[in-house]
C-alpha cells in the first residue's frame, strides 16, 4: 500500500495501482439488491472495464471519492463488521468494506 501525507480531510493516501484487486464477490458479504441502479455485477463488470484507480484494491470508477466517503464513514461510526456497512452506492459500501478488513 502506498503511504503519503495526509490531504486536506488528514488521510493518508490509500491508493496503490499495484495492489491485488478485489471485489465484494470474494469477500463474503452481502450484494443482493440494487444500488446507485446497479446490481452489484452490473457495476462490477463495469468497474472491471474501465477502472482508473483502485482504493485498498477495490477499482475505481473515479478518483475513489466514494471508497474514501465509505472509509471515513465507517471510521466515524466504529462499523467493526460488513454487517453494519450500507449506503447508496457500491464504491461506498467498498470502502466501508475496506475499513472492517483493514481491522482498524
Amino acid at each position: 500500500m502506498a503511504t503519503e501525507a495526509p490531504d486536506h480531510f488528514g488521510y493518508a493516501d490509500r491508493t496503490d495501482v499495484g495492489a491485488t484487486i478485489k471485489d465484494l464477490r470474494r469477500a463474503g458479504v452481502d450484494i443482493s439488491g440494487t444500488r446507485g441502479g446497479q446490481t452489484y455485477i452490473e457495476f462490477d463488470e463495469l468497474r472491471d472495464r474501465q477502472s482508473v484507480d483502485n482504493f485498498e484494491g477495490y477499482p475505481c470508477l473515479d478518483l475513489c471519492e466514494a471508497h474514501w466517503a465509505g472509509w471515513r464513514w465507517a471510521e466515524n461510526q466504529n462499523i467493526q463488521s460488513p454487517d453494519g456497512c450500507g449506503g447508496n452506492s457500491w464504491s461506498f459500501y467498498e470502502g466501508c468494506v475496506a475499513y472492517t478488513e483493514a481491522g482498524l
